[in-house]
């Protein structure tokens, strides 16, 4: 099988471009070492379901006399029951089952309890915004008056564009709701609409440039260039009879309702997304710390192929992002130049930022590697909480000189843009280093 999984990852390498050149002062180890990382942060396992932070740093003091006036966002929605009803309802017909037969363990029955728990609320709802991802929207946008109170002061605009997919509407109209209550004099304007599509989630069918192959970057499981390799992983990684063998008298009784390695990666996925539904109720005790390590991993590396730097869709796929930044730094000239605009909120999805992430050449998103073991250290898709939203927030002093400073998550992030340090960044420095990345994008897509 190790031969197998070689071969199939060598597809992946046979591309002769030098990738690396997309990527000029990446940082080779933008992250602790795993190790010390998952030591430090359990919670690392739930990966991109993992809950947003909101006890973040404060930033580096703006330069003397200047002063935040715009901001310009992209943000994931809010927390959210896991995407395919398929998972929930697959777990209950096994220990429904299991129970009706007296083949749980004590540690089965327990976990069917609290499966049944969260059951409750997430039958039917597959994909749909939680009341915790609801919350979510409400606490980030009253942080974001907290945070920057001069950019919302008096009878300025918002514009909020939501991707047509009802969570992200959610979010948008949750955030907006609270932003509006917190400051009754702003005048939000939101819309959802697929006109919007094509630079929202640059990578879906609505951008005429999206190859029929490409679509979505081909995310789910069955489509995707990455499955084969993935699925070879997952044999080889997973161990569902010691996992079962926790929770039922006899393994093999799982054996009847599927293939054990999909039923293990389903009981991982109802793990990992459980603090979105509920934040008392938590399955992590009954996997085996390193396993749950290791899935991680081929989580991981799923998305790095799919939405960041790896070379499985030929740069292809962060290439796409360039028309969501090309809508950002055109908006944000024309909204300077015309004055009221406070902000612009963009809600969509966590592939298409990492996308724009990756694009950006932000240390974390960058690094270009076709070692397997090498990748967690490089990209760690856990940096993706949900409501993960990157800020542009622009600063202004009494001679009209503006300033941009980027951050992720409301932790500062840095751009390698020559000749300055950051985090603050000439508009004039930070807008000719986007049209160089968009310009790259787009000749890699004439390909």
């Amino acid at each position: 099988m190790k031969k197998t999984l070689i071969l199939l990852l060598a597809v992946f390498s046979a591309i002769c471009l030098r990738a690396q050149d997309y990527f000029p002062g990446a940082n080779p180890q933008p992250y602790p070492p795993f190790a010390e990382s998952w030591k430090a942060d359990p919670m690392m396992v739930t990966g991109n379901y993992l809950m947003y932070r909101m006890d973040t740093p404060a930033p580096t003091p703006a330069p003397a006399g200047f002063k935040p006036f715009y901001i310009s966002t992209y943000g994931r929605h809010g927390a959210r029951f896991f995407g395919r009803n398929e998972m929930y309802d697959t777990i209950a017909r096994l220990f429904d089952a299991a129970i009706a037969q007296g083949a749980l363990t004590p540690d089965g029955v327990e976990f069917r309890s609290r499966f049944q728990r969260v059951y409750a609320q997430a039958k039917g709802r597959g994909g749909d915004l939680t009341r915790l991802g609801v919350a979510q929207q409400q606490e980030l946008a009253r942080k974001m008056l907290r945070d920057y109170p001069a950019v919302f002061k008096g009878q300025r605009l918002v514009d909020a564009r939501s991707t047509t997919v009802p969570r992200c509407i959610l979010s948008m109209t949750a955030f907006c709701d609270a932003l509006g209550t917190a400051s009754p004099s702003l005048e939000i304007h939101q819309d959802a609409s697929a006109a919007d599509m094509h630079y929202l989630k640059p990578n879906s069918k609505f951008n005429p440039k999206v190859r029929p192959d490409e679509v979505d970057s081909k995310m789910d499981v069955g489509e995707g260039r990455w499955l084969e390799p993935w699925q070879e992983m997952w044999r080889q990684t997973a161990h569902p009879q010691e996992f079962f063998a926790r929770l039922f008298k006899d393994p093999t009784f799982v054996e009847a309702f599927g293939d054990p390695v999909h039923l293990e990666r389903e009981c991982f996925y109802l793990m990992a997304d459980t603090p979105c539904v509920s934040d008392v109720i938590d399955f992590r005790e009954f996997f085996d710390s390193e396993e749950a390590a290791r899935l991680w991993e081929l989580e991981n590396w799923r998305f790095y192929q799919v939405s960041g730097p790896g070379r499985t869709y030929n740069d292809r796929n962060w290439a796409y992002a360039e028309v969501l930044l090309d809508q950002i730094v055109r908006s944000a000239g024309e909204d300077m130049a015309e004055g009221r605009m406070a902000a612009r909120l963009r809600f969509g999805h966590d592939y298409m930022l990492v996308n724009l992430l990756t694009l950006l050449n932000l240390d974390g998103w960058n690094v270009v590697t076709e070692d397997f073991g090498r990748i967690k250290e490089v990209f760690r898709f856990s940096e993706l909480p949900m409501a993960t939203n990157l800020k542009l927030i622009f600063y202004r002093n009494r001679a009209g000189e503006v300033l941009v400073r980027a951050a992720l998550n409301d932790r500062e992030v840095r751009l390698h843009i020559d000749g300055a340090e950051g985090p603050y960044y000439r508009w004039e420095d930070f807008e000719a280093f986007c049209q160089r990345r968009i310009a790259l994008a787009r000749q890699i897509l004439e390909r």
